[in-house]
């Protein structure tokens, strides 16, 4: 499981592998491993007989450096690969909001010392270091900061707080509260964040390229467990629709965002027929393995000497 092949300085979620650590990591499949489409998997599933030594390369939500990044590589190695997208960042080039958040609070240079935001009945209020000023000390602590260890400042402190609350959230709520931090934050207009997803045409001709697939990963990109089973199958549908007429072919798999997902979720995707879904468990995919919770590993930014290793220990479980 991939999200982003980029260089990202700040990446508390490690959702980002390099490009030259993906071409090592690449090498090492090609040399070591089949690689297989989703599709293919599922098929060996259905029949009952999974060949070993197997291996499926998946990329979450849609991001533009998959294109620019990812796609010349996999093609150089001649890697298959299903790039699972959230659709209304496609079409609205509205900038996914979990980086949106991590730019106004990480990265601003100036916020009020006194930061405090109300979120439904519940008030946030943080004392922050320096003034509200971003030190270099604070920058090089946030780059080193990787989840789930403790926040090293009080903005990284405010950053989990906020993503936390917003995660469960309808996309229209999230984009309410990025408004007020942004006004709070002094920046005015809705600031761009780096992460920018594909467009249009860019995931048509994506999905025009035989080595790869394109799956659902929802409309808006919820946390599937929070919602009710009509917002869900709505998400699933609208994502769906959106993606098949773009791509202009039917689309029959899913990953879940966050790899949430509840009983209402896979009565609706069992509803609409879907050959596979993945979250994000990490786990060995068997023929025991249930087809709308496939596991998966994500992958993070190593060279190829440990991602061999780090596949071998998988491998022997």
């Amino acid at each position: 499981m991939y999200h982003r092949i980029n260089d990202i300085r700040v990446d508390p979620w490690q959702l980002a592998v390099n490009p030259q650590n993906f071409d090592e990591q690449l090498q090492v499949l090609k040399k070591k491993y089949k690689v297989i489409q989703v599709v293919e998997l599922a098929e060996q599933i259905k029949k009952g007989r999974i060949s070993s030594n197997q291996v499926c390369i998946t990329f979450d939500d849609g991001y533009l450096d998959n294109y620019e990044n990812a796609k010349p590589l996999l093609q150089k190695y001649n890697c298959p690969a299903t790039f699972f997208i959230a659709s209304h960042f496609i079409v609205s080039q509205q900038s996914y909001w979990w980086d949106e958040l991590q730019s106004i609070i990480l990265e601003t240079p100036a916020l009020p010392q006194n930061f405090s935001i109300a979120i439904h009945t519940e008030t946030l209020t943080y004392n922050l270091e320096n003034n509200g000023i971003l030190s270099e000390d604070q920058k090089q602590k946030h780059e080193k900061w990787i989840w789930p260890a403790t926040p090293p400042t009080q903005r990284a402190a405010l950053y989990l707080a906020l993503w936390e609350r917003m995660k469960p959230l309808p996309l229209d709520e999230i984009v309410s509260i990025l408004i007020s931090l942004n006004e709070i934050a002094l920046i005015g207009s809705k600031k761009q964040s780096t992460g920018s997803s594909m467009n249009a045409v860019q995931l048509k001709d994506l999905s025009d390229e035989p080595l790869f697939k394109i799956g659902l990963h929802t409309a808006t990109h919820p946390d599937l467990s929070s919602h009710s089973i009509e917002f869900q199958k709505n998400e699933i549908c609208k994502n769906k629709e959106g993606l098949e007429h773009i791509c202009d072919h039917v689309i029959d798999t899913i990953s879940y965002p966050y790899g949430a997902h509840n009983p209402d979720t896979i009565s609706v995707v069992s509803d609409l027929r879907l050959q596979s879904a993945f979250t994000t468990k990490a786990s060995v995919i068997t023929i025991k393995s249930p087809v709308y919770r496939l596991g998966r590993y994500q992958v993070l930014n190593i060279n190829g000497e440990a991602f061999e290793k780090e596949l071998s220990r998988i491998f022997r479980k």
